[in-house]
């Protein structure tokens, strides 16, 4: 049901008084034109019946258009709160995916840190396998000295590995945890109020 609360406005009578007046101009025009081209006759004047079944037919015209611009007007503000309540109903219902996938990200990036702290100790051990310090890099690989900096640095990098895979592992047990939670909430079909 349209609502006609905003059929008569303003803006509407002035295009309406303006119509007036252009019509009556129009007609004064016209009938000046016919007294020049036929001045022997007796002066032109529009006759009532035109002039009432023209008023009709604007009013009628006015009336039709007004109507159907107040339905047209009526049923977007009405399509708007539609569109505007679906996309509420679509944000609530992926709210919480979103969340979870917020998540995931995050463990995604402290694996990321995880595994440049293993690259990173990884190529130190290498370096100081390489290179030891002081008298050791002087002395041949196969000295028991060197062979004991080797076990013993191999052992501090053999720690450092174990604390890292265990914090990856939390991680993974993490992420395992997140994607039973997204297969336990699926996404809602969003139904749009229907």
């Amino acid at each position: 049901m349209p609502d006609f609360a905003g059929l008569f406005t303003p803006s509407g009578a002035i295009a309406f008084l303006a119509g007036i007046v252009a019509r009556r101009m129009w007609c004064i025009a016209k009938n000046k034109y016919l007294d020049r081209v036929d001045p022997a006759g007796a002066p032109h004047r529009d006759s009532v019946k035109v002039i009432i079944l023209a008023w009709g037919i604007t009013l009628m015209a006015i009336l039709y258009i007004g109507v159907q611009t107040q339905a047209t007007y009526t049923t977007t503000v009405k399509l708007t709160r539609d569109v505007a309540r679906c996309w509420q109903e679509s944000y609530q219902s992926t709210k919480a995916q979103i969340e979870i996938n917020r998540q995931n990200d995050l463990i995604t990036r402290k694996q990321q840190d995880l595994q440049r702290d293993y690259d990173r100790d990884t190529a130190d051990w290498l370096k100081a396998l390489v290179n030891p310090p002081g008298e050791l890099a002087d002395e041949s690989t196969n000295s028991p000295r060197r062979q004991r900096y080797g076990l013993e640095i191999t052992a501090q990098y053999q720690t450092k590995l174990d604390d890292l895979g265990a914090r990856f592992d939390r991680l993974v047990n993490q992420r395992t945890q997140l994607d039973k939670e997204r297969a336990e909430h699926p996404l809602p079909e969003t139904t749009c109020g229907k």
